[in-house]
């Protein structure tokens, strides 16, 4: 049975030639530059197949950066949610000075009912130890 590798390597041998064949413009510049430099079968073979290692190298980066960008995306939505979870805690605890400054500013001005709730607080806590 073959190995994963092995399958993985026949496929993308396939597509690279394919690819090539059924692309004029992968083969027409290297034969037209062939002619006009009366180069040899080597070195036509030679420069045709540094190119093509240039080109599935340069296909490999730009995958790789692809991938380095869709990481990067995905790390910012984690944030983003990070942050909205911030940002409504933070709301919370902002209500609740609020309310303790707004509870401190009555007290400040007599208001009955605070009072009430002042001194039920304290007879609550009374024999509690912190």
């Amino acid at each position: 049975m073959p190995s994963e590798i092995s399958i993985l390597l026949a496929a993308a041998a396939t597509i690279g030639l394919v690819h090539t064949v059924l692309g004029p413009d992968h083969y027409i510049p290297f034969i037209v530059m062939a002619r006009a430099g009366q180069w040899s079968l080597k070195k036509t073979m030679l420069v045709t197949a540094l190119c093509g290692v240039g080109h599935v190298l340069s296909s490999v980066v730009l995958g790789a950066v692809g991938i380095g960008l869709g990481v990067a995306i995905s790390q910012l939505e984690v944030l983003e949610a990070v942050r909205g979870r911030y940002l409504r805690e933070k709301e919370g605890w902002d209500l609740y000075y609020d309310v303790l400054d707004a509870l401190e500013n009555a007290l400040e001005e007599g208001d009955r009912f605070v009072e009430s709730l002042r001194e039920k607080t304290q007879k609550l806590v009374e024999g509690w130890k912190v």
